[in-house]
């Protein structure tokens, strides 16, 4: 099956995710936002919460990997930190496939910010920025000190 994604008044059909509706219509698709090796993630609007969210599609997630995920998630998502981001909820759809949602955060990645010339035009923001960029410097600490926070707020848990 197909997920319907709005783009403006009109939707249309982007990928297979294997359920017509996400959360029986609670969250629709905007656009992909990235990919990697645990799965997808969306930007979509939680119609419940008349917000915009992050929502992960897991894939490659075995009986043993999903226990593991419920406990890390459960712990995690009672953390409040302003270098976190807040897990929302976490759910499978009928065809097994597992998704949970995040805030949506708008902006650049670390190695644009802490680079001189990191991309600041929103229309450029794929823009990925040059390796051999210098750092700069107090940028790069005052990123780092909330980097350094985040983890130890997480190891603490």
């Amino acid at each position: 099956m197909h997920v319907g994604v709005e783009l403006g008044h009109h939707a249309c059909v982007v990928q297979s995710v294997g359920s017509s509706r996400l959360r029986e219509g609670r969250f629709v698709l905007r656009r992909e936002i990235g990919r990697g090796a645990t799965g997808r993630v969306w930007e979509a609007q939680d119609e419940l919460r008349r917000s915009t969210v992050a929502l992960k599609q897991l894939t490659r997630v075995d009986p043993r990997g999903l226990y593991l995920l419920k406990n890390e998630f459960r712990a995690i998502a009672e953390i409040d930190h302003p270098n976190l981001i807040r897990l929302g909820e976490l759910f499978a759809e009928e065809d097994d496939e597992v998704f949970f949602t995040m805030d949506l955060v708008e902006g650049v990645d670390f190695l644009a910010w802490v680079r001189d010339g990191w991309v600041r035009d929103s229309a450029v923001r794929g823009v990925r920025p040059s390796f051999d960029a210098p750092f700069e410097e107090a940028r790069l600490r005052a990123a780092l000190l909330q980097l350094a926070e985040a983890l130890a707020v997480l190891h603490a848990h």
